[in-house]
């Protein structure tokens, strides 16, 4: 359950930023130097987002699922190894909360190229604040199970 609470939240941080992006593909802006621009640049901006979005969650979800697994093999053993269990359990629980600030602070960047083309960004300002709330929910979620 901690697993797909942690996915849920990252999904709804990742949903905005590439609505964000496909906004600002059809703008015809240009995306700066990234890793999401090489993607752009060789296979369209369609696919190119599609792309880049997939690989975050595919190493997202492969980094999370080791850390998890690692936990739930500690969380079985004897009393002695409850401290690493718990060092496992931090660690989630922390690559998690850093994983959604950090596309919380990625789709800001992307509203700011919004901001400077003079695009009304209330409304993907709302649409952001109402995503993470709903990510931060899920995140709290997380010391449930």
């Amino acid at each position: 359950m901690a697993y797909v609470s942690a996915s849920i939240a990252y999904l709804l941080i990742l949903i905005p930023q590439y609505n964000t992006v496909e906004r600002i593909l059809s703008m015809n802006a240009r995306i700066l130097e990234s890793f999401l621009g090489r993607l752009v640049q060789v296979y369209g901006p369609m696919l190119g987002v599609q792309l880049s979005i997939l690989s975050t969650v595919i190493a997202y979800q492969a980094i999370s699922g080791v850390v998890l697994l690692s936990t739930s093999r500690m969380g079985r053993t004897r009393a002695a190894w409850r401290l690493k269990y718990m060092i496992a359990s931090v660690s989630f629980i922390g690559y998690v909360g850093y994983s959604l600030g950090i596309g919380f602070v990625t789709s800001l960047g992307w509203t700011s190229i919004l901001a400077s083309m003079n695009v009304d960004v209330s409304p993907i300002l709302q649409s952001y604040y109402l995503f993470n709330l709903g990510a931060a929910i899920c995140y709290l979620g997380l010391s449930w199970f």
